[in-house]
């Protein structure tokens, strides 16, 4: 290995306070967060550490992520995509959520730092 690495995984808030409703989301997201815990555990008993694990829980963030299934989904049925029918994507912020460069410019503040846990405040 030429230098220092990082694995960092995207977890979830739900995953840490598994509100319900959405049980298969949370149970993924729970997971994700005990084998990165683990992982960095494992990671920290090697003498010769290189690598090292983070857990980035970034909340609700402006993506198109439901833009582009919303659009895939109506191309699929043959039928025409309006962008206005998404409630909010990148280029249409909700109030409230973070943009993913803000969300990057976090982890990467947070990371320098060494820190683990990577939480981006409500």
């Amino acid at each position: 290995m030429k230098g220092p690495g990082i694995i960092v995984n995207t977890g979830s808030k739900q995953g840490i306070t598994m509100p319900p409703g959405n049980l298969t989301y949370n149970m993924s997201k729970a997971a994700l967060k005990t084998y990165t815990e683990g992982l960095e555990h494992e990671l920290r008993q090697d003498r010769n550490r290189c690598l090292r694990a983070a857990l980035l829980v970034p909340g609700w963030v402006n993506t198109s992520i439901v833009k582009k299934t919303m659009r895939d989904t109506a191309v699929a049925k043959g039928e025409t995509f309006d962008d206005s029918s998404v409630p909010f994507h990148e280029e249409v912020p909700a109030d409230g959520a973070w943009m993913p460069s803000q969300v990057v410019e976090l982890m990467v503040k947070e990371l320098d730092k060494g820190r683990f846990y990577i939480i981006c405040p409500d």
